[in-house]
């Protein structure tokens, strides 16, 4: 039984994409380094006694986290973690919060929908500002 849980968390490990990909930086006397992607992206969290794991890097206008990938491409903070883990998400889908903190990137307080069921969501709890569900403003 062992041998079977450990072969199946090798074939996971195996389908896992990770990001290996380093970007030079340079520290203040001058000196070259490189730094791994994935450890720019947890210098960036910290872990709340609320179970989230809080984004303290860049924010948007919106207050959700963003993270540099690479020079060229910015993704937001809580899918980073699937994009690495899976490399892409479902066709449709966004990564929507359980746990209704824009800075939480915590992958158990996430969950896969659609942009109308984020929406519709939102406004549920109250969160709509410009306009409800059904497109008609507030007023």
């Amino acid at each position: 039984m062992a041998e079977a849980e450990s072969r199946a968390d090798s074939n996971a490990a195996r389908k896992r994409r990770t990001f290996r990909r380093t970007d030079q930086r340079i520290d203040s006397k001058g000196v070259v380094y490189n730094v791994p992607t994935d450890v720019r992206f947890w210098a960036r969290v910290d872990i709340a006694a609320s179970g989230c794991w809080l984004w303290t890097g860049m924010p948007n206008e919106k207050g959700y986290g963003r993270f540099p990938m690479t020079k060229k491409r910015i993704v937001m903070a809580h899918q980073f973690l699937w994009l690495r883990d899976y490399g892409c998400l479902p066709t449709g889908k966004i990564v929507m919060h359980r746990c209704d903190v824009p800075l939480c990137v915590n992958p158990q307080h996430h969950r896969f929908g659609t942009k109308a069921e984020n929406n519709a969501d939102m406004c549920a709890k109250g969160r709509c500002t410009h306009a409800n569900h059904t497109g008609a403003s507030r007023g």
